[in-house]
């Protein structure tokens, strides 16, 4: 699997670059699977009713219903960045859609509902290979920094206000290629790495 979202009772997981399988939380048993046409970069959900998964090469933003995987629609992001830029992963607020991308100039930017670009988040002097990011209960961005071996916490405005980790594998504190991050209710952040 390479990505994972949770909706109630069900996970949503993407295997290899086009499928998705809805599973039960508790059993593991598969419910459903669907193939897509793009290749799955980032899933995240809004409510319980829609998951929004990225395709990791053309910035488009698919949002399907969880129920069925029935289309509801799909936009493109208005995104700055280069011929080679991928969108690595999303995460869908209320009011926002957060994308974080690889190869750009610009990784994490931020847009409404449609696609259309609010704003630049991070520059690519803020964090050198971001792999994955999650959003804490303060809308801190927490992202996954893997060349610095360091998860870097950003405020929602983009202010640097804490970097964890440090290379390493044998003591506590120490990261060695962070992967992905993720923040509980409570706010204790996990971190899978190599």
């Amino acid at each position: 699997p390479r990505r994972i979202c949770i909706v109630d009772q069900l996970l949503f997981v993407t295997s290899g670059l086009h499928h998705l399988n809805k599973v039960h939380k508790q059993t593991g048993e598969i419910i459903a699977k669907t193939e897509l046409e793009i290749s799955l970069s980032g899933i995240d959900s809004k409510g319980i009713k829609y998951i929004y998964v990225c395709d990791l090469t053309s910035f488009q933003v698919i949002v399907l219903r969880t129920a069925n995987f029935k289309l509801k629609r799909k936009f493109t992001l208005k995104a700055t960045g280069n011929s080679d830029t991928q969108t690595r992963d999303i995460r869908v607020e209320a009011t926002m859609i957060y994308v974080l991308f690889h190869k750009s100039q610009f990784p994490l930017q931020s847009f409404t509902h449609e696609g259309v670009l609010l704003r630049h988040i991070l520059t690519e002097t803020m964090v050198v290979d971001a792999k994955y990011f999650c959003l804490d209960a303060s809308s801190n961005l927490l992202i996954s920094d893997s060349s610095s071996h360091q998860i870097r916490v950003f405020s929602p405005q983009g202010d640097l206000v804490q970097v964890v980790g440090k290379k390493g594998k044998e003591n506590p504190g120490e990261l060695f290629e962070p992967q992905g991050v993720a923040v509980n209710y409570v706010g204790c952040v996990f971190v899978v790495d190599r």
